[in-house]
């Protein structure tokens, strides 16, 4: 297994993109078309050679090295910061008029920033303001699964001066054994299992928050909180008659601990900065459980605990690190995300 990264660098947002772009494709990655926004268009490679060339409505196509997932990633003319992003989990974005300032569709395609149409897309904010904030990049050129491999990356960003997130971009696989494996059928026509245990994330928030719109209030009653602009999504039931794509307020959820026997609900509140360390001093952390609770309408059940992220339960954050020489993560608000050995995140 391989751990890509470019962290603790300051930058303008079109940079940033420009360099999650690059390094993705050091771990594999395949940008399958792109437009600078001007004049330039490829139908089968990457234009934007330079940060230079990320102008008005530029875009390109990118391809994990399974070829099994896809995304899209568009740049408004408001100085960078705002962005319109697809993703594609099966199909690829191989349709549509797409030219050097028009991107491609998919069939299966989620808009999981911005919004409008491919002709006429609208935008919406990614970044604080430009050479404010640190990017940070880090991407597993290794997959997790077989039937359906899923290569996770991490894209965050943090506030100069105080270390408070604001952007995080994410595609986090499930781990295996959590969910039920794709055992019968194929993506395209699952039987058995799940054709996408994964997780995507693209959010932000201006003054620093944590991702997640909802938890279970103390009272063990659902929250639909907006401490989030974009919450979590994943498809439940990928191209089974019941398909969904979770989006809302109640995207997922993280459970809890063991009391008197009982599962109670999980509250950040509770454990933040209640469980300490273990008795040899080192930092306890949670698995990430992702699903849907009962309470809810639709698409209701457990979609799987995330791989690489996991959940704190100690009241630190950034720049806080655990394990810095072998398999790093560091605490990005409620949860840990992974981090390149041996480097010191900067505040």
């Amino acid at each position: 297994m391989a751990r890509y990264s470019i962290v603790n660098i300051a930058m303008s947002a079109n940079h940033a993109i420009w360099h999650l772009k690059e390094t993705l494709k050091e771990a594999g990655w395949t940008v399958k078309s792109s437009g600078d926004g001007n004049s330039l268009y490829s139908s089968s490679g990457d234009v934007l050679t330079a940060p230079s060339n990320m102008l008005y409505k530029c875009w390109f196509r990118i391809s994990d090295p399974g070829d099994s997932h896809e995304w899209c990633f568009q740049m408004s003319n408001t100085i960078s910061v705002d962005w319109r992003v697809k993703i594609s989990s099966l199909d690829r974005f191989t349709g549509g008029s797409p030219d050097f300032d028009t991107v491609p569709s998919a069939v299966d395609e989620q808009i999981i920033i911005g919004g409008g149409t491919d002709a006429s897309p609208t935008y919406a904010e990614l970044f604080i303001q430009n050479y404010t904030f640190y990017a940070h990049i880090i991407v597993e050129s290794t997959p997790i699964g077989t039937a359906c491999p899923v290569y996770g990356f991490w894209f965050f960003t943090t506030r100069i001066g105080t270390g408070e997130p604001s952007t995080i971009i994410c595609q986090e696989p499930m781990k295996i054994g959590s969910f039920p494996e794709l055992s019968s059928g194929t993506r395209v026509s699952p039987v058995v299992g799940d054709p996408d245990p994964v997780m995507y994330v693209c959010s932000y928030h201006s003054t620093g928050y944590n991702f997640w719109a909802n938890g279970f209030s103390a009272s063990g009653t659902w929250n639909s909180g907006t401490s989030s602009t974009n919450p979590p999504k994943y498809w439940y039931k990928m191209n089974y008659g019941t398909e969904g794509w979770t989006s809302g307020v109640a995207a997922c959820f993280y459970v809890s601990t063991f009391a008197d026997g009982r599962v109670s609900p999980f509250h950040q509140t509770y454990w933040q900065s209640g469980a300490g360390t273990d008795k040899i001093g080192r930092d306890v952390v949670f698995p990430l459980i992702i699903g849907r609770p009962v309470g809810e309408s639709t698409y209701v059940g457990l979609k799987g605990v995330c791989n690489y992220m996991k959940l704190r339960s100690i009241n630190r954050k950034y720049p806080s690190v655990i394990n810095l020489y072998e398999d790093a993560r560091v605490y990005v608000g409620d949860f840990l995300i992974p981090w390149p050995n041996g480097v010191l995140p900067v505040v």
